[in-house]
């Protein structure tokens, strides 16, 4: 079929006015612009309109070519049973997901708040009864407390099922924070069963011989549906910035192959680089990824249960009925299991996401704080160390007959060449210089770099690096004695010396802040770089490297990252600049340390739990200790998570 090159222009020409998000409007727009016949069936059309979201009005135009198409596009969306984010054209169906699964998981706080009230009125009711409550001696059947219980937490479970399912991952060793909701709710209602069945209700002075515990197993079901909620808010706000339209910036973990060049030696090792993007792909993968040392969780709630279950047998040795031996066995499982680690998880990495939100930056899934974190180097390119702005040529000088405009284009195109940050200052010196070099790169030292300029040798460094070069010149010891602060660049063609540059180098003021952080965290802040005047002496006197772990990397192939690549995946996102890239990376990394504090903490609250479940089951009476104490435990053990969280609260 014969192309219509007007369609085509049209479509360009009103392609901004496709994006309304309503696709009754863009129907309207593109049936008003292209009438039936004059956009026609070809595939070309048939694409544009696709990629536009005008799914319908393509397959009524072309059904063939339409299947076909969407069915390569679902089998590149189908990810293990999820739909993935592959194209732009999905942004509206994405966002109004996201947006409905925020406001179906806020909907279950106040059921589930109005639940914790129900359990905490009925404790009252069963325990301690006085006054009003004397009158309703129907509770004191044997069965109808525990009954009454499993109840409500049957219905509390089904308004948080999927909370429920996502905690079964502990079965195949994918711990979440929803894994405490699921085991506890999963024992309490076998506890309820088991009391309902044996029927014992004994009142010694107000107070039963057995304790029900679902006003903090209701608690914790609180807990999980404000973690949710949080979960769900954060995934959705992390696509609204995935999504911007234009250029990104992306932190993305790789290896390094042999031969770098540095002060350290990251051979076969992770490291971090900043990528440039116009698309991010895996969104839905990464954004349901969890922390891989949240493994540990696994294990607390594991031992959480044995210990429990040795209490219970403890007390059946010793004498206690069942009733009290299994009320002994549930508190001790309350005051081990760890229920503040739904604030670990949804306070921390939730609390790290919002700030790296407000500087601009988007950390996506659980998963990108330890990814970023394990590496053991963060390395960022040289023009984000020293900012092409920040760099001033306080002069240069010519030597022998060369001309200076040539001179100064050779440096400038050799900089350019290899992604310097000074490449800028030397472009402005050139001007319209209109004669034009072949130039070529032939190696990369860690203080000079060797090149070719239509077939003859172009050498490029510092002192010590001509002098390696067999160079020479008078004005060598004078340049050694010039402030430390000003970098010396030589260019030398042939067998002499052509022209040197005095440079100076104005590094950014959160260096050494970040590479502090990382020091912290067993990892080096590493410069991605060819620029000869970059180099451990140079850093030295702007940072002393004693104290910061900075390593320099020289080689060509860690210097694509200024490249804007078609779509790449990555944790960490900005479409602000590599600023933003930094503040999110170091709150990335702070939250990744503070985790790992936490769960230091919640070591020593499980032991802390164990003694005194221990105490309470040998000095204290059957049934274990009462609603009152537990609350009061539960949320103390929540505090030094809070606290821990001020530590996110520290801007970049």
């Amino acid at each position: 079929m014969k192309k219509n090159p007007k369609s085509n222009k049209r479509v360009k020409k009103y392609r901004f006015r496709l994006k309304s998000g309503n696709p009754t409007i863009e129907k309207k727009i593109l049936k008003k612009e292209f009438p039936k016949g004059e956009l026609g069936n070809e595939e070309n059309d048939i694409d544009l309109m696709m990629i536009f979201g005008l799914d319908g009005e393509a397959k009524k135009r072309n059904p063939e070519h339409y299947r076909e198409v969407k069915k390569n596009l679902d089998s590149q969306r189908k990810i293990k049973g999820a739909q993935e984010y592959v194209v732009e054209s999905q942004n509206g169906e994405f966002e109004k997901k996201y947006r409905e699964m925020r406001k179906k998981s806020g909907g279950k706080i106040l059921p589930t708040a109005i639940f914790l009230v129900i359990s905490f009125v009925l404790e009252l009711f069963v325990f301690y009864n006085e006054g009003l409550f004397e009158r309703l001696t129907i509770l004191y059947h044997n069965s109808i407390p525990p009954l009454a219980a499993l109840q409500i937490l049957l219905l509390i479970c089904a308004f948080n099922y999927k909370s429920y399912i996502k905690g079964m991952g502990l079965i195949t060793g994918r711990a979440s924070s929803a894994s405490v909701f699921t085991v506890s709710s999963t024992v309490m209602c076998i506890y309820y069963i088991f009391l309902a069945v044996m029927g014992a209700v004994g009142i010694e002075e107000g107070t039963a011989m057995y304790n029900l515990y679902l006003t903090p197993t209701s608690l914790l079901a609180l807990y999980t549906a404000v973690a949710d909620y949080a979960d769900t808010t954060r995934k959705y706000n992390a696509f609204l910035g995935v999504s911007e339209k234009g250029e990104k910036h992306v932190l993305t973990v790789k290896k390094l192959s042999e031969g770098h060049v540095g002060r350290y030696s990251p051979d076969g090792k992770n490291m971090i680089t900043v990528e440039k993007a116009r698309f991010v792909k895996d969104f839905v993968k990464r954004s349901n990824s969890e922390y891989k040392e949240g493994r540990h969780s696994r294990r607390m709630i594991l031992l959480s249960l044995l210990v429990a279950l040795g209490m219970g047998i403890y007390k059946v040795f010793a004498g206690a009925e069942l009733v009290s031996a299994a009320s002994a066995c549930i508190m001790t499982m309350m005051l081990t299991m760890p229920f503040s680690i739904l604030f670990s998880y949804s306070f921390i990495f939730g609390g790290g996401a919002s700030v790296a939100s407000a500087s601009g930056c988007t950390i996506v899934g659980n998963g990108a704080f330890e990814d970023y974190s394990e590496s053991t180097a963060v390395y960022f390119d040289d023009t984000a160390v020293f900012p092409p702005s920040k760099i001033k040529l306080k002069g240069f000088r010519a030597y022998g007959e060369n001309r200076i405009d040539t001179l100064l284009y050779i440096i400038n195109a050799i900089y350019k060449k290899i992604g310097s940050p000074a490449a800028a200052i030397f472009e402005k010196s050139v001007g319209d210089y209109d004669e034009k070099f072949d130039i070529d790169i032939l190696d990369v030292s860690s203080s000079g770099i060797r090149g070719a300029v239509n077939g003859g040798t172009v050498f490029v460094g510092g002192i010590g690096y001509m002098r390696d070069c067999g160079f020479e010149h008078e004005d060598f010891a004078h340049d050694e004695k010039i402030d430390p602060g000003i970098s010396v660049v030589y260019l030398a063609l042939g067998h002499s010396i052509a022209l040197k540059a005095y440079l100076e180098y104005t590094m950014e003021s959160d260096i050494p802040k970040i590479a502090s952080l990382l020091k912290r965290q067993g990892m080096y802040l590493g410069i991605c770089t060819c620029d000869p005047s970059i180099n451990d002496e140079m850093m030295n006197v702007r940072i002393p490297l004693e104290k910061y772990p900075i390593g320099i990397m020289k080689s060509i192939e860690g210097k694509d990252s200024d490249k804007c690549k078609k779509e790449i995946s990555g944790g960490i996102v900005s479409s602000k600049g590599e600023e933003s890239l930094l503040s999110g990376l170091i709150v990335a990394v702070k939250a990744s340390s503070i985790f790992r504090t936490d769960m230091i903490i919640k070591g020593f609250v499980f032991a802390t739990g164990v003694i005194l479940s221990a105490v309470f089951a040998i000095f204290g009476k059957d049934g274990g200790v009462g609603m009152w104490y537990m609350l009061f435990y539960q949320l103390i053990s929540a505090l030094p998570t809070l606290f821990l969280l001020s530590g996110l609260s520290d801007r970049v």
